[in-house]
């Protein structure tokens, strides 16, 4: 229990949008396999506009609200390096990958690469935006 005065930190991330590293493999995904097999982490980025986490942290009682978004960028070789690591980070995405046949998953990855073009570099690799929205609040 955090005393009256003292201060809180919550860590959301950003909306989808501002999240490509995750919001592409999860499109991919949902155009090949169908909505329904990629419906996972429906909540993420749900409150991660500085606007809607202020707005819910001063709904909570809180006060001296403040709002940053935090903004990073994973880079990797291409869209199969891509699903690795978020088959290595993701337990949702782990989870489907398992489940999917040799066919499915290159169909995946076919269209993975066709979303994530316009996050290619000079050198062919793809940087793909990260963000999270810090708040901070008094008790």
């Amino acid at each position: 229990m955090t005393a009256d005065g003292g201060r809180i930190v919550t860590a959301l991330w950003a909306p989808v949008g501002a999240n490509p590293w995750f919001a592409l493999p999860r499109a991919a995904a949902a155009t090949v396999l169908g909505a329904d097999r990629a419906d996972y982490a429906r909540a993420f980025g749900r409150l991660g506009s500085p606007e809607e986490a202020t707005a819910v942290h001063r709904a909570a009682g809180l006060a001296d609200v403040h709002a940053a978004t935090l903004r990073q960028t994973l880079d990797v070789e291409d869209a199969a390096g891509l699903w690795a690591w978020m088959v290595g980070e993701n337990g949702h995405v782990r989870r489907l990958d398992a489940a999917l046949s040799v066919s499915e998953r290159a169909a995946v990855l076919e269209e993975l690469h066709r979303l994530v073009a316009g996050h290619r570099t000079d050198d062919g690799s793809l940087r793909l935006s990260r963000a999270m929205t810090l708040v901070t609040a008094t008790v």
